[in-house]
């Protein structure tokens, strides 16, 4: 192999590595921009729960309460399930990601999203997740394993 050769394997291979590196990155602020989505849906209800204790109508709390538990399961479930639609939750379509199936390299289904997400809400299982996601070849985590699945970029090239 001459000079000229393995310079350009050596390119390839930094390209690669940088490609894998900005897509560790990638996936991380997805997570955390999809958990502070959660959070921002719960503190909608907040407000609403303080109105409707600041009056004395019996009816107008309990409108605020049913309102706050409304928002309360919207936020558990975009949580649990937030890549249900497509394969993309709303970070993984800022970010261009997507979470498909390895085997059909088609959009996760619901169900799938939902099993892909439940060691990700327990504290000690994050910090495992967080390493597979940066040590796993694939980057896959245990999540992503129970599922089948796999996060790409939507993006060419990148």
């Amino acid at each position: 192999m001459d000079a000229a050769s393995r310079g350009s394997d050596m390119n390839n291979n930094q390209r690669e590595e940088s490609s894998d590196k900005w897509l560790i990155i990638k996936r991380i602020l997805a997570f955390i921009l999809d958990r502070i989505i959660a959070v921002l849906i719960i503190l909608a209800g907040i407000p609403v729960v303080i109105a409707g204790e600041s009056f004395d109508l019996t009816e107008l709390e309990w409108i605020t309460k049913i309102i706050f538990f409304l928002l309360l399961g919207l936020a558990v479930t975009y949580a649990y399930a937030r890549d249900m639609i497509g394969g993309r939750s709303l970070g993984r379509r800022i970010l261009s990601q997507q979470v498909v199936d390895i085997y059909t390299n088609k959009p996760i289904s619901g169900w799938k999203s939902l099993l892909r997400e439940i060691p990700t809400h327990f504290a000690p299982l994050l910090a495992i997740e967080l390493i597979l996601i940066i040590t796993n070849q694939n980057h896959r985590r245990i999540g992503d394993q129970w599922a089948n699945s796999i996060v790409i970029s939507t993006k060419k090239g990148a």
